[in-house]
């Protein structure tokens, strides 16, 4: 029995086998298993494709992580980072460490040029945990402070890439630049994220308060009357604020409020559930290990896939 672990960009002529091992685990209609979904997200990407770390015994496809490309800014660094999502391997197999040597491959394709991330669920944590990633603060939930309808805060959806590109340039050159590390957004970043995606309804807004633009929000509908905040890109100074202008009542992930910048601290309250999403993501830098570094800012905007 000849075990191969192989790591490799995605293309489309990998799709019908990516298909027919993930129908063995997900219902016949779950977006991981379209070829549209797996274009949009492997292929069309305007970070870059996707690397699709493999795991094969005598030839058959028994294992998968795959790797979705985002780039990181803290004020002029930038960073390429890889987000793992769509970890499977087959049932039959799983005493043979396969997930671990995934893993392995990934962090020697990775070290010196690419940072990895993820939010693992239970049952793979402890095998992230053993390849020593490094476990920042968990997510845990939030609601944002709301209230009614205010004459002067306008919130104007967004539904093309036309709307992005109108802004104008002076806009994204104010998009808040902080030391703490978060997405490098673009009009095209956006577009492709949330505006193509097809297995997500997201929506776009510009906020303005008195005639004043403070962002973007970016959300989805989870039950009726309630909806999760995915992602933000505030202009300068203007976090606190866009925070603060819901109509209605907004799920908002992220870290313990005390941990994050001060704009950020007032603008939600902590909710009394036992739940958190674990969050790691490992620098593999040769030279710095960025342990004075804030990833806290970090959105789900890198890991609703």
């Amino acid at each position: 029995m000849e075990i191969t672990i192989s790591i490799a960009d995605a293309t489309h002529d990998q799709f019908d086998e990516l298909i027919v091992f993930g129908s063995q685990y997900y219902p016949i209609n779950h977006h991981v298993i379209n070829s549209d979904y797996l274009a949009w997200l492997y292929i069309r990407n305007p970070f870059g494709v996707a690397k699709l770390v493999k795991a094969r015994c005598n030839g058959e496809l028994v294992g998968l992580i795959a790797f979705i490309p985002i780039q990181l800014k803290s004020k002029s660094i930038y960073k390429k980072a890889y987000f793992a999502v769509n970890v499977l391997t087959h049932p039959e197999h799983r005493d043979k460490n396969l997930f671990i040597k995934m893993i392995m491959v990934a962090k020697e394709t990775f070290r010196g040029h690419a940072w990895m991330i993820g939010h693992p669920n239970q049952a793979a944590t402890p095998g992230w945990r053993r390849q020593k990633m490094n476990f920042r603060n968990s997510l845990i939930p939030h609601l944002a402070k709301f209230g009614g309808f205010n004459p002067i805060c306008r919130i104007n959806k967004i539904n093309d890439l036309t709307s992005l590109l109108s802004l104008s340039k002076k806009f994204w050159e104010r998009v808040e630049v902080t030391e703490n590390y978060r997405i490098d957004y673009s009009p095209e970043f956006l577009n492709w994220r949330y505006l193509l995606a097809p297995h997500h309804e997201y929506h776009l807004s510009l906020v303005s308060f008195g005639g004043v633009n403070l962002g973007i929000r970016v959300s989805r509908p989870i039950r009726w009357g309630m909806q999760l905040l995915v992602d933000f890109v505030p202009l300068c100074n203007k976090t606190s604020k866009l925070l603060s202008t819901f109509r209605m009542p907004t799920l908002i992930m992220h870290p313990p409020a005390e941990l994050l910048p001060k704009n950020f601290q007032k603008v939600s309250w902590r909710l009394p559930l036992n739940r958190e999403l674990p969050f790691f993501l490992t620098t593999l830098d040769l030279t710095d290990n960025y342990s004075n570094a804030d990833f806290s800012l970090i959105t789900l905007g890198a890991s609703d896939l």
